[in-house]
C-alpha cells in the first residue's frame, strides 16, 4: 500500500481526483492554460474546438459582440453570453466547445477536456 500511495505524489506530478481516477498535475495545468495552441478570430464564422480539445480562455483583441459561445458538455458554465459585448483585452476562462463572433476579433486558446 505504501508504493502505491508514493505513485500518485505531487513529486511525480500524478494525483488522485475525488472520483478516484488518476491525473498527472502537470498535464491538467497546461491544459487549462490553452498551450496546445491557439487560433486568432475575426471573422463571424463559428469556430468549434476540434475532438478531445476545447477553448480554454477567449481573449478579446478588440470590441467584440458575441453570436454565440457554447460551453463544452464537461463544464459546469450555466447561463448564456450570446448577445454579449466585451471589451478589448478582456478574457473568459473555461471550457468553451464553440465560439461565433458578431464583430470585433479574439484569440481562442485550445486546452484539453
Amino acid at each position: 500500500m505504501a508504493g502505491e500511495i508514493l505513485n500518485y505524489t505531487p513529486g511525480n506530478g500524478r494525483m488522485y481526483k475525488e472520483d478516484s481516477s488518476v491525473i498527472n498535475v502537470a498535464n491538467a495545468i497546461e491544459a487549462s492554460r490553452g498551450w496546445a495552441g491557439m487560433v486568432v478570430v475575426s471573422d463571424t464564422a463559428k469556430h468549434t474546438a476540434a475532438a478531445d480539445t476545447v477553448y480554454s480562455t477567449i481573449k478579446f483583441l478588440s470590441d467584440s459582440v458575441v453570436t454565440e459561445i457554447v460551453a463544452d458538455a464537461s463544464s459546469p458554465i450555466t447561463g448564456t453570453l450570446d448577445g454579449l459585448a466585451f471589451g478589448a483585452n478582456f478574457a473568459l476562462f473555461g471550457k468553451f466547445a464553440s465560439v461565433q463572433l458578431a464583430s470585433g476579433s479574439a484569440i481562442l486558446y485550445i486546452g484539453g477536456i
